[in-house]
């Protein structure tokens, strides 16, 4: 595919990070709806996989050191990551004070390591500051796997690797019933397989796609990926012996139909436009909403709204939300990353 950025697939990370801010809107209200938008997380890992396969494989095989390919990765990853914890710092402070406990997981946070403090309800252990940086500190693991590791495998060990960790993640499903593991200090250890089966399924399609035929998915198809992607999002839960087999499903069967198909779609027009923006402002959207979300819920929590508002006051936070996204991104994330290029490492 010409365009290096699969405008189409980073569309898609944008409309998942979406769901994942209705997710949490709404959980405050209607704690047991949409539960599968935390799939949107899996998808990541997969799609980043898949992504940074495209953009680094043939540089790392050509030299990309261990050192300049981490710096890449943390100047796209910091700047952003660390404006939603200092958000979430000061909403903390603002109620409880800088104690110690929030400090000291500020500090650690910062540099993606999980903190063992719980600092109040509703704030927890790991990363309470700002709960979606979990999943950042797991994409640093899987990124030193693909530099070190997975890069170097050929396709079908690759795969074999992948078959082996697919059946440990679906024991680890189905076995202990542990549906979202790694969001908190007590089940980080669980997070490891969720975030590499996705990972390298991730790898395993780029390599699928790289080494199939050359082709263009007509423009109609990106409306029924999308359609797809928001139904798995928003499909009901049920039983947790159900809801582990359709999560296992979705990201061994689902998960990898969009992103093999979606890679060739081809988005022109307004529909390329949509992508384009829901694209940019994904990783913003991502790491900054729960901030945001913290402060409306202490409002509706006060003002105790007619609850035939709540749809429309959740559409109102969440475009504040992708507001917000969009700000931080254009003004402060590409100036604070400029900047950060002044220093290269060797």
């Amino acid at each position: 595919m010409a365009d290096a950025r699969l405008v189409f697939l980073d569309g898609c990370r944008g409309v998942a990070a979406l769901i994942v801010v209705l997710l949490h809107a709404s959980a405050p209200f209607w704690p047991k709806a949409m539960i599968f938008a935390n799939l949107a997380v899996d998808f990541f890992f997969m799609l980043s996989a898949f992504v940074l396969m495209h953009a680094y494989a043939d540089r790392i095989r050509a030299g990309l050191g261990l050192k300049r390919f981490l710096y890449i990765r943390w100047l796209r990853l910091f700047p952003l990551h660390a404006t939603g914890l200092l958000l979430g710092l000061l909403l903390f402070a603002g109620r409880y004070g800088f104690t110690p406990e929030a400090v000291f997981s500020f500090v650690l946070n910062l540099v993606f390591l999980p903190s063992p403090h719980v600092l109040a309800e509703g704030w927890p252990s790991a990363f309470g500051l700002n709960i979606p940086a979990w999943s950042l500190a797991f994409e640093w693991l899987a990124n030193l796997l693909l530099i070190l590791v997975f890069v170097r495998l050929s396709p079908r060990t690759m795969r074999y690797v992948t078959a082996v960790v697919g059946v440990l993640y679906a024991a680890q499903l189905l076995g202990l019933q542990q549906l979202w593991a790694g969001g908190s200090f007590d089940n980080l250890h669980l997070g490891v397989l969720r975030v590499l089966y996705p990972f390298s399924l991730g790898i395993c399609l780029w390599h699928a796609w790289k080494a199939g035929p050359v082709t263009t998915e007509p423009p109609h198809r990106a409306g029924m990926l999308v359609a797809l992607l928001i139904a798995v999002l928003l499909a009901p839960s049920g039983s947790s012996t159900w809801n582990a087999t359709f999560m296992f499903c979705a990201i061994s069967l689902a998960f990898p139909l969009i992103i093999r198909i979606g890679a060739n779609v081809a988005t022109r027009g307004h529909a390329a436009s949509i992508m384009l923006f829901l694209g940019h402002i994904s990783y913003g959207l991502y790491v900054t909403h729960a901030a945001v979300l913290r402060v409306f819920t202490t409002i509706w929590r006060t003002i105790q709204p007619d609850p035939a508002l709540l749809p429309l006051l959740m559409l109102i936070e969440t475009a504040l939300t992708v507001l917000l996204a969009w700000l931080l991104t254009r003004w402060f994330d590409a100036p604070a990353r400029a900047g950060l290029k002044r220093w290269k490492p060797a």
